[in-house]
């Protein structure tokens, strides 16, 4: 975990022998146990962007209440992924007639909507700037949309999987989409799409989880969460999107809305400036083939699919990588 300043300076160095600007989150309490409050302060003035402890549960809201209004005064997010994992014990998938089918535990979207709601309480009275983060459910977006009409510093966010994908996905225990938060109902993936059209959710997720092959290609219920996204996002989001939001608010959310949520100005191709852009072809179609997929891992759920959309390269630090 980032939990310390020297963690955070690591990563940031490393990074730049690639070529890369990395923009860490730092874990918002020490070894992400949620038991006392790692060096957020220290961690911002060293690079850390922002805050979170991922799927991670906090032993108890006031450690995420002292979080927040630590965060306040530094203008640093905190990211919240809702879904109380205790909540839901063993489960593995969506909570529908598909679990019931496949003699699945099932996770329960109102655990989504309890811890949701519970941060967006403790954001109202701390005051600070909150990323609801990869939320799943029709619901969240509605309850967040809500919020959103006269509170500025609730943010949201999807996973482009869950743009992609439902439930359906997992018919035939397809470990591929064994992944966190759960994939959803078709109504709930149709109701993240408006949900990004309209503004309600600010940025698109990678998601991405690498997962070795020993722990994912098991029996579905011992298989391990995650799905590779780095290589597929826009891919996944322009293919399931493109008759639904406009390719301009599609780059919006891969570009110009995370800096928003992190308090970055936005970046223009000028002249005699650096370029730090991607180039793409938002309508090409193609196969993604294993090949594609340049993680070490290799739990990508979109393999022999037809996809609309490709990346084509990277202009990063005066360099093009294809």
């Amino acid at each position: 975990p980032l939990d310390n300043r020297s963690s955070v300076d690591f990563l940031i160095k490393q990074s730049q022998q690639f070529g890369l600007n990395i923009l860490p989150l730092g874990s918002l309490s020490k070894q992400m146990k949620g038991s006392s409050l790692s060096e957020m302060i220290d961690m911002q003035n060293h690079g850390a962007v922002g805050f979170s402890d991922g799927l991670f549960q906090h032993s108890s809201d006031v450690l995420l209440l002292k979080a927040m209004q630590y965060s306040r005064h530094t203008k640093a997010p905190i990211f919240c992924i809702p879904g109380l994992l205790d909540l839901n014990g063993n489960s593995s998938i969506h909570e529908s007639e598909i679990s019931l089918r496949l003699g699945l535990t099932g996770f329960i979207e109102e655990a989504e909507i309890f811890s949701l709601m519970r941060d967006i309480k403790l954001q109202n009275y701390s005051a600070c700037r909150l990323v609801c983060h990869l939320i799943s459910c029709g619901n969240s977006v509605q309850i967040i949309k809500k919020e959103k009409t006269n509170n500025q510093d609730i943010y949201a966010s999807v996973s482009a999987l869950h743009l992609y994908a439902n439930v359906e996905a997992i018919e035939g225990y397809n470990t591929a989409y064994k992944v966190l938060p759960v994939l959803r109902n078709e109504g709930d993936r149709q109701d993240l799409i408006a949900g990004l059209e309209d503004g309600t959710i600010d940025f698109i997720s990678s998601n991405h989880v690498p997962v070795e092959p020993e722990s994912k290609e098991l029996e579905f219920p011992h298989s391990d969460f995650g799905a590779t996204g780095l290589c597929e996002s826009f891919c996944m989001a322009r293919t399931s999107t493109h008759n639904q939001v406009s390719i301009d608010r599609l780059i919006e959310a891969f570009t110009t809305g995370p800096r928003k949520v992190l308090g970055f100005k936005s970046q223009h191709l000028e002249p005699g400036l650096p370029a730090d852009c991607s180039l793409f072809d938002p309508d090409m179609k193609w196969v993604f083939k294993k090949e594609d997929n340049h993680s070490k891992s290799r739990n990508s759920a979109i393999v022999g699919h037809e996809m609309r959309g490709r990346p084509l390269g990277v202009i990063q630090n005066g360099a093009y990588y294809n």
